[in-house]
């Protein structure tokens, strides 16, 4: 069937069996294109197999996952799924130390593998440091992902015996001095500068004049706004030093002031005089005759 398309657009990323790929004379992705062998049955792209995993795996079968497989669970018996001759293609995998051997014979030699160290629990990338964590998965954590030390979750790493952080550890500044005594090892550390900054957010339109820059001495950060307003009297310079914004539709600004603007902003669709942006119209000058509107434009946001 394939064979008779004269031309596919993907908008995004294209995913199938190797054999296929030369079936399509014309295919136009806009991401990036991946191909698994024809004889693998495909899991999720990060996928985790629970107790019961080996017990269903097909003799002699090969799985594919697109990102990685966490053989993390405590139930799973890798050695049935060895002795199966199961096999598993993924670029990396996860594996606790006492399990490693018998998950070499699960993957090739091109597959990452990332071993969990004896005793630790592992921690998924979406999961927070609390007190519930710590109640679930005990003393030793080996977190996948980043790591945000809070002034809420840092009296929690005394509870701890281990930590290992995979990914970048946050700690704020204030809390530098504290951490220093603490057992972790990590990929990174980023020292978080406490934000002294006045924040104006989550509105339909936002007017920034003189008045509040001048109350402002530690600057101004302006996100998630429909329409930003900078006043005429606000030189380039100012805008330079004092103003950061991020995420807002449309910025109105002198001509004097784009040039500045544009180096300030990020993710902003319209920056120029109101004459030039015309009045908003669509679903943002809606959104704008709304009372109690928030304004949230983000590449993604989760309710």
């Amino acid at each position: 069937m394939l064979e008779t398309l004269r031309a596919i657009n993907v908008t995004g990323s294209l995913l199938c069996p190797v054999s296929l790929l030369t079936c399509i004379k014309d295919l136009y992705v806009t991401g990036e294109i991946k191909a698994y062998p024809d004889d693998c049955i495909v899991l999720s792209s990060i996928f985790t197999p629970d107790m019961y995993f080996h017990l269903r795996a097909k003799e002699g079968q090969k799985y594919y996952a697109e990102q990685e497989i966490r053989l993390t669970d405590s139930d799973i018996n890798l050695a049935v799924l060895r002795n199966k001759k199961v096999q598993f293609i993924s670029p990396r995998f996860f594996v606790p130390a006492e399990k490693a051997s018998d998950a070499l014979e699960l993957f090739d030699e091109t597959a990452s593998m990332e071993i969990v160290p004896h005793g630790y629990v592992f921690v998924g990338e979406d999961e927070e440091l609390n007190q519930k964590l710590l109640k679930k998965y005990g003393k030793r954590l080996y977190f996948r992902g980043d790591l945000d030390l809070t002034e809420e979750n840092t009296p929690l790493l005394s509870q701890l015996e281990k930590l290992y952080v995979l990914g970048t550890l946050s700690v704020p500044e204030n809390l530098k001095d504290s951490f220093s005594q603490i057992d972790v090892e990590c990929s990174s550390v980023k020292i978080v500068k406490e934000e002294k900054r006045r924040i104006l957010e989550n509105r339909p339109r936002i007017i920034l004049d003189s008045n509040i820059l001048t109350s402002s001495p530690q600057g101004i950060l302006v996100r998630n706004c429909a329409i930003l307003t900078i006043d005429v009297n606000i030189t380039p310079r100012e805008i330079l030093d004092q103003i950061e914004i991020i995420n807002c539709a449309r910025v109105d600004c002198t001509e004097n002031q784009k040039s500045a603007v544009y180096q300030k902003s990020i993710n902003v669709s319209q920056i120029g005089s109101r004459k030039e942006n015309g009045e908003p119209g669509g679903m943002l000058g809606i959104l704008l005759n709304l009372p109690a509107t928030k304004m949230i434009n983000a590449d993604k946001y989760v309710l």
